[in-house]
């Protein structure tokens, strides 16, 4: 049975989209670290919102996700970048200014009644975990305010992630980072790049376009 090929965001897109949250506001830092968890390390919806504070580890200078997978009882250690490790500090540090001292690395900071998907309930206080359905919202409001004229979901944040990393890696690498166990799920990042390879090999200009018949005609 064939897969269907991902929708990934293009690089300039994928720019625009993580430029949309406000880092100078706790929610704007905040959903911005899940943006930047999903886009730049490829974790899923669930793995994102279910990150405790005991997940975040040091190696060195290294900072580590330990998650487990979502199917099996294996531990997934997932190295984040020097920018997505910063980013991460900083919301941790805000977290703890705010007084949230939950094991939810991403979780409610307002108090009140819930408006909009927040929390699992209506009772809204700091350091409740987040709702999936909000998650949702938050990734397609921001696909809106960035001017991606098509609809840009959780999913498309992993997908552009697999994308990019094959491009610089290969497909173990990738399968290894996604937390994939068997190749397969991973092999239909392949056929993403062989789109793009087509693409760019069916509209190269030939070097002698425009030169008729003026060409030497040697080889």
């Amino acid at each position: 049975m064939s897969q269907q090929i991902p929708d990934v965001l293009q690089d300039h897109e994928l720019a625009r989209l993580l430029a949309v949250p406000n880092l100078t506001t706790p929610s704007g830092l905040r959903n911005r670290c899940l943006l930047e968890l999903m886009a730049n390390a490829g974790l899923r919806s669930k793995e994102v919102l279910g990150i405790k504070t005991s997940d975040v580890r040091q190696d060195g200078e290294r900072t580590l996700l330990h998650l487990s997978v979502t199917k099996g009882s294996k531990v997934r250690r997932i190295p984040l970048s020097s920018d997505t490790a910063s980013l991460l500090s900083l919301w941790l540090a805000k977290r703890k200014e705010l007084g949230i001292a939950g094991k939810n690395v991403f979780c409610t900071i307002s108090t009140g009644r819930r408006s909009s998907y927040f929390a699992e309930d209506a009772d809204l206080q700091p350091g409740k975990p987040l709702n999936s359905r909000y998650l949702r919202e938050l990734v397609s409001r921001c696909g809106r305010k960035a001017g991606i004229g098509r609809r840009v979901h959780p999913h498309i944040c992993r997908h552009s992630f697999a994308t990019r990393l094959l491009r610089h890696s290969n497909v173990r690498v990738v399968q290894a980072a996604l937390g994939h166990a068997s190749l397969t799920s991973t092999q239909v990042y392949l056929h993403v790049l062989n789109d793009e390879l087509t693409e760019a090999m069916t509209t190269l200009p030939s070097p002698a376009a425009g030169n008729g018949k003026n060409g030497s005609g040697t080889n």
